[in-house]
């Protein structure tokens, strides 16, 4: 099975908003917004993930 990984300049940004984008999600999902929406937004706002 291979494994793909993102750079590791990604891996560092996503680190450090990490506690951001969880609580992002978590707001919206308590709205009823779906995870996956909410997530694929936050990809497309985030394009340097």
């Amino acid at each position: 099975m291979q494994v793909n990984s993102i750079p590791d300049r990604a891996a560092r940004k996503q680190a450090e908003l990490c506690s951001e984008i969880i609580r992002e999600v978590v707001d919206k999902v308590s709205t009823g917004v779906p995870a996956d929406n909410e997530l694929r937004d936050l990809y497309i706002r985030h394009r340097e993930f």
